[in-house]
């Protein structure tokens, strides 16, 4: 038997991490990067229909990371990715003082499903591939 289900999922993320110029190079405008890092996603899942009629489950996973020193430091996502950035020449900075450019970007991030503290037992990883295309702003 098949059955429909629908619902909505609202996530929460922090990240950090490090990015890698694999060409530096100040003769070009042009920069090719790869990132990596950690983070921390925490969700709740609700609104849910089975056949279209409303179901009562709610759910809440993952965690966000404490202000103080605690267990929950550890993170439970990780990520990496790639990708190009152009950044106009110095010359045609706004008021000489700030660049601008483009960034195109393609990324991957793995979360482990279900833990609620850092060391519970997982229910499984949910990985997520995006592609971005972002102006960018700098001095």
């Amino acid at each position: 038997v098949l059955s429909q289900i629908a619902g909505r999922i609202t996530t929460r993320d922090i990240t950090s991490g490090f990015r890698y110029d694999v060409q530096p190079s100040e003769q070009t405008n042009f920069h090719f990067f790869v990132r990596g890092g950690w983070g921390w996603t925490w969700y709740n899942v609700g609104g849910v229909t089975i056949d279209g009629e409303s179901d009562d489950y709610t759910a809440r996973g993952g965690y966000p990371v404490s202000i103080f020193p605690s267990r929950r430091w550890w993170p439970n996502t990780w990520y990496t990715g790639g990708g190009v950035e152009y950044f106009a020449p110095r010359r045609s900075w706004i008021l000489s003082q700030v660049g601008y450019g483009l960034r195109a970007e393609f990324g991957t991030s793995s979360h482990r499903l279900g833990a609620q503290n850092p060391g519970d037992k997982a229910i499984g990883t949910a990985k997520r591939s995006d592609f971005s295309l972002a102006a960018v702003v700098g001095w």
